[in-house]
């Protein structure tokens, strides 16, 4: 969380599912531009 890391603020760009948007969440593309681009620990829970 915030507090668990000493940062003053999380920003988020939004916006990841251009052009054709996902079909589902098995869908690759939610994979590969939400789920493994915000993987980082610090990002979990």
């Amino acid at each position: 969380t915030v507090q668990m890391m000493g940062a003053d603020f999380i920003m988020s760009l939004g916006d990841n599912f251009y052009f054709t948007g996902v079909r589902d969440v098995n869908d690759k593309r939610f994979q590969e531009t939400f789920e493994d681009v915000f993987s980082d620990r610090t990002l979990r829970n």
